[in-house]
């Protein structure tokens, strides 16, 4: 019945819907033996139009926004291997981590600071600071979610 519901609401469109209906699918993993759920969940742009839509009302912090963007490109355009393997908030935020360095590596300290705003006079201090206020259990549904809608 719920998983009918997120296939539902995930098809409506009703994102917010379909969300809570993951959720709540996800907290009855393993009940009555299941160790599995097949959700039909929220493609590209379903996907956007929600983080959005949180992001307008205030409800997402700026970190777990800008992380979101960069799941869903990640994932809709490039399969990216390593990410789609993390099946767990831990995972995903050891990737989200690697990810940073990475990028704090390629770019110039300016340049750095800019695309992910830290620094002085920016929404956070330091990177870490940034990576501190990521929602990753909300970006492994994001994940979890896209994948599952492929």
């Amino acid at each position: 019945m719920h998983e009918q519901m997120a296939t539902n609401a995930a098809a409506a469109g009703c994102e917010s819907n379909a969300i809570c209906a993951i959720r709540l699918l996800n907290e009855l993993v393993g009940f009555g033996g299941r160790t599995e759920v097949r959700i039909t969940l929220m493609n590209r742009s379903q996907a956007l139009r929600y983080i959005e839509q949180l992001s307008e009302k205030g409800e997402l912090e700026e970190a777990t926004y800008r992380y979101s963007l960069i799941v869903i490109d990640l994932i809709s355009d490039a399969e990216n291997a390593e990410l789609s393997r993390c099946h767990t908030s831990e995972e995903l935020s050891a990737w989200i981590r690697r990810d940073a360095l990475t990028w704090q590596a390629k770019l110039s300290e300016e340049a750095f600071a800019e695309q992910f705003e830290v620094g002085h006079g920016n929404a956070y201090g330091c990177i870490e600071q940034m990576l501190s206020c990521v929602d990753y259990e909300f970006l492994r549904d994001l994940l979890v979610s896209m994948l599952q809608s492929d």
